[in-house]
C-alpha cells in the first residue's frame, strides 16, 4: 500500500483492515498507557504528494486532495477528513516509548450492527514544546508482516489475520514496519478552524 493510498483511505479506517495493517476488536492500550507527549490541539495538515495550496486560506476553499485532522483534548479525539467529504472520528491513545504507538478506535458503520475496531500506527514526534506537546509527526501503519508475493509473513506476536497478541508485539511490529514508503508526515497548522 502506498503512502498516497493510505492517506486517501485514512478517513475510512475500516477499509485498512483488509490491508497489511494490525487491527484488533478489543483495545490493547488503555488510559494507563497514555503518554505525556501529546499532539497540539487544533488543525493538522498531512503532506500529500502533488497537493500544493495556500493553507492560510479558509478550509472550504482547500482542494479535494487536502487531508486534515482536528485534534482535541490532547489527542484523545481526532476528526480526520479530506476535501472529498470523507471523514472519520476516532478516539485515540498516544502511548509512551519509541516509537510512540497510536491506537485509534473507529466504528465500522457499514457493519450491522456497527462494529468497533482498533488500528495501530507508529509515530515519531517533532517540534516538541516545553509543554510536551508536539507540532510535527511522522506516522506509519503498523504492518502485520513482510509482504512476500501474494502472501504476508507475519511479524512475531502478530497472527495470520493481523491480530496482535500483546502491546510488545505491536511495538516490535511498528519498529519493523517503519519505512519511508508508507510513512506520512503531519504538521500542526493552527489552533482552530476558520
Amino acid at each position: 500500500m502506498t503512502k498516497r493510498t493510505i492517506l486517501r483511505l485514512l478517513p475510512l479506517l475500516g477499509a485498512l483492515g483488509a490491508c497489511n495493517m494490525v487491527i484488533s476488536e478489543k483495545p490493547m492500550f488503555d488510559g494507563h498507557d497514555r503518554s505525556t507527549l501529546i499532539p497540539r490541539d487544533g488543525i493538522w495538515l498531512a503532506e500529500v504528494e502533488d497537493c500544493r495550496f495556500d493553507s492560510s486560506k479558509p478550509e472550504p476553499v482547500w482542494p479535494k486532495c487536502a487531508v486534515r485532522a482536528i485534534v482535541d483534548n490532547g489527542g484523545r479525539q481526532l476528526q480526520v477528513s479530506d476535501g472529498k467529504g470523507q471523514s472519520q472520528r476516532l478516539a485515540a491513545i498516544f502511548t509512551p516509548g519509541a516509537p510512540v504507538i497510536v491506537q485509534g478506535q473507529w466504528v465500522d458503520q457499514a457493519k450491522r450492527p456497527a462494529k468497533v475496531f482498533y488500528g495501530f500506527f507508529g509515530l515519531e514526534a517533532g517540534a516538541i514544546g516545553s509543554d510536551r506537546r508536539f507540532g510535527t509527526a511522522t506516522m506509519w501503519p503498523v504492518a502485520c508482516g513482510v509482504q512476500l508475493g501474494s502472501g504476508i509473513r507475519s511479524f512475531p506476536g502478530i497472527s495470520a489475520d493481523c491480530r496482535p497478541s500483546s502491546k510488545r508485539a505491536i511495538r516490535a511490529a511498528a519498529t519493523s514496519s517503519r519505512g519511508d514508503a508508507d510513512a506520512f508526515k503531519w504538521r500542526w497548522l493552527r489552533a482552530k478552524s476558520r
